[in-house]
C-alpha cells in the first residue's frame, strides 16, 4: 500500500469543513512533488475526480500549478489519465475553469498491419484557468464502431 492509497482511505475529503484533512493532503501532495512519484499524484487526482472532491481537487490542482509555474521546477511534463467518463463533468470542468474554445486540435490516425487507417482520434487540448495545466478529451473512432472517448489531464512546466 502506498502512501497516497494509506492516506485516501483514512482521511474524509467529501467536506471542506475538514480542514485538517485538506492540510494533510498538502502536505501529501508536497512530498509527491518532490519525490518525483508521478503515478502517485495521479492516483490521488483520479480518486478525488472520481469521488466529486471540489474542495481536495482544487487544492491539488492549485499546489501542482505553483510548482509547474517556478523557475527551477521539479517536475517534468506529465499526463494524468482520467478514463472515458468524469461522473461530476460540470463540477471538474468548474474547478479547473476549462475554457471551451480549442487551444490546439488535431488528428492522430491509427493504422492497421495492412498500412490501412483503422482508426483516428480527435484530440482537443483546453486551456484551463492554471497556466500550466491542460485538459485533453480525445475521441477515438474506427472500422468497428467502437467509439470511445479518453479524458486526461496534462501538467507542463514553465519554460523560462
Amino acid at each position: 500500500m502506498t502512501n497516497s492509497d494509506f492516506f485516501l482511505q483514512n482521511n474524509s475529503l467529501s467536506t471542506e469543513e475538514d480542514i485538517d484533512s485538506l492540510l494533510d493532503l498538502a502536505s501529501l501532495t508536497r512530498e509527491l512533488i518532490n519525490a518525483k512519484l508521478y503515478e502517485d499524484i495521479n492516483h490521488i487526482i483520479r480518486y478525488i475526480v472520481q469521488n466529486n472532491f471540489t474542495e481536495a481537487l482544487s487544492w491539488v490542482i492549485s499546489i501542482l500549478q505553483e510548482e509547474l509555474e517556478k523557475e527551477h521546477c521539479t517536475l517534468e511534463s506529465f499526463d494524468c489519465t482520467l478514463g472515458g467518463h468524469i461522473t461530476h463533468y460540470d463540477d471538474f470542468t468548474q474547478i479547473l475553469q476549462i475554457d471551451f474554445n480549442p487551444l490546439k486540435n488535431h488528428i492522430e490516425k491509427v493504422y492497421d498491419r495492412d498500412g490501412e487507417v483503422s482508426a483516428f482520434f480527435n484530440v482537443i487540448i483546453y486551456k484551463t484557468g492554471y497556466e500550466n495545466i491542460y485538459l485533453v478529451s480525445s475521441e477515438n473512432f474506427d472500422t468497428r464502431d467502437n467509439d470511445y472517448i479518453q479524458y486526461k489531464l496534462s501538467f507542463v512546466p514553465k519554460m523560462f
